[in-house]
């Protein structure tokens, strides 16, 4: 009896975008996703303030992969660029060695999903596959992977329309997370003609000047709290009390307003019939990359239905996520409570959960009005992968801006950030951010960032991964029902 090859990410992608659009066909209104612009309101909630943010430009960002570079700075200095150069190709030899090393260029993919993408291409387990650092999805990014006990010969066999290795080599050890001196931004912010216009341009070129001088609050920006459904947090609050099934029960069916209506329908649907686990599998399995880590859950509980513990250690690396994201809001309210006062914070700030709870006096109010007890720790035995923070972190960061070039249509800056630091958390410091659909008008030509500003130019690169590539203003389906129509003229 022959095995039949596990689909790829590519082909369980396409199915599911198959299945979408045959909705989408009956009623587009499903797929309308709605926009939310990063205003001071909007930041309130993830305990984000920054004073003066209601009179800042709006700024769109990620419209396009290309739009936000992200290069990896490793521990030595050595940059892993995003240059489609030294590729990793059939005829490529190495001295043997029981660790390969290579630097991944990848485009519309997250750090953690290229993991699970290698390990089903190499059948190989996650284990063996290391980083130092998570990087965007919404972007084009280059880091360095190991792969320890992996030939030469599968690593070439490694084929992805959402990445291509390079730079590859063999030695001993591994990557360990957090082992890299920071990463090197390239971005470019779309803006409106109105920043010309008015003094959006004026009070853009004065944030700039100052963050320049004195830095910027190092808030932990909205993607430490779940993207896009931004309710990390209260998961990882739920953990800390202990209400287990309560975790699974609203990762599975909670309805974020970030969501399409589509999956909004499916997640309350999932809601109504929690426990009845076949059925909840009847409406995940047809999305095996959108609901992977709700499947895993799911088929957990359908063996141990009883055991909320270890259905949420399935998906161990997500549910650390959401404990550290309790620790991340607490810090960013505690910044924000001393700036509404009119004070500096401290240079530095425990870290919530931090061994020995030398930060209790710290967020003592806060873990009041969160009625959260030392005691309460004890809740997170049960998931050996949460690590408490060790260090305090900084509550200022400064930012080398290398290059700031304002072009007809927005503006390209690069800069470098130490390891763990937000790019989307400085520019929060100059822009209201956009990072959805644009509900202002912009404009959407492509941009070859590196190039604006004097640099190698990034167009092999962008032009290799132009089929993954699409503007936030493109509606897939659309582009998929005009196909339909055509073919059949």
């Amino acid at each position: 009896m022959t095995t039949q090859p596990q689909a790829t990410r590519a082909e369980l992608k396409e199915q599911e975008l198959r299945l979408l659009f045959e909705v989408y066909k009956k009623d587009p209104k499903l797929f309308e996703r709605p926009t939310f612009i990063e205003d001071a309101k909007t930041l309130e909630e993830f305990g984000i303030y920054i004073e003066g943010k209601e009179s800042f430009p709006y700024g769109v960002v990620k419209f396009m992969p290309q739009d936000f570079i992200v290069e990896e700075v490793m521990e030595t200095g050595e940059v892993c660029t995003i240059q489609k150069e030294n590729l990793l190709s059939p005829d490529t030899v190495l001295p043997e060695g029981p660790t390969l090393y290579a630097t991944m260029v990848k485009c519309n993919l997250s750090t953690l999903n290229a993991v699970t993408e290698l390990a089903k291409l190499l059948s190989c387990s996650p284990e063996q596959i290391r980083y130092a650092g998570l990087k965007d999805k919404d972007a084009i990014t280059a880091q360095r992977f190991s792969f320890r006990q992996i030939s030469l010969e599968a690593l070439k066999k490694v084929s992805s329309p959402h990445f291509f290795l390079k730079d590859v080599t063999s030695g001993k050890g591994a990557l360990e997370k957090g082992k890299l001196k920071g990463n090197r931004f390239t971005i470019f912010i779309r803006v409106e003609k109105a920043f010309f216009e008015t003094e959006q341009s004026g009070i853009f070129v004065k944030n700039l000047a100052r963050v320049r001088e004195h830095g910027f609050y190092n808030y932990f920006y909205l993607q430490r709290f779940g993207t896009p459904r931004l309710a990390a947090q209260y998961w990882g609050l739920d953990m800390v009390h202990g209400y287990y099934r309560k975790v699974a029960e609203n990762f599975i069916s909670f309805a974020s307003p970030r969501e399409i209506p589509y999956f909004k329908n499916l997640r309350r649907e999932l809601g109504k019939c929690f426990g009845d686990w076949e059925r909840m599998l009847t409406l995940l399995e047809p999305f095996p990359l959108i609901f992977s880590n709700e499947i895993k859950i799911v088929r957990y509980l359908q063996n141990k239905p009883d055991d909320f513990a270890g259905a949420v250690a399935q998906v161990a690396e997500q549910a650390t996520m959401w404990v550290n994201s309790v620790s991340s809001w607490l810090f960013n309210l505690k910044i924000a409570s001393f700036l509404k006062q009119g004070k500096e914070p401290p240079p530095t700030l425990p870290l919530f959960l931090d061994p020995g709870n030398s930060s209790g006096p710290t967020y003592q109010d806060l873990m009041r009005t969160l009625r959260i007890s030392v005691q309460d720790f004890r809740n997170l035995r049960c998931l050996p992968s949460i690590q408490p923070p060790r260090k305090p972190v900084a509550t200022r960061e400064p930012v080398k801006v290398e290059k700031a070039e304002i072009l007809d249509s927005g503006i390209v800056l690069k800069f470098f950030l130490p390891k763990g630091e937000y790019a989307t958390t400085f520019l929060s410091h100059l822009f209201n951010l956009i990072s959805d659909r644009p509900p202002i008008e912009v404009d959407q030509s492509s941009v070859d960032t590196k190039a604006a500003i004097g640099d190698e130019s990034a167009l092999a690169t962008i032009e290799h991964f132009l089929p993954t590539i699409h503007p936030k203003s493109k509606n897939y389906f659309e582009e998929l029902a005009r196909e339909e129509a055509e073919a059949k003229i």
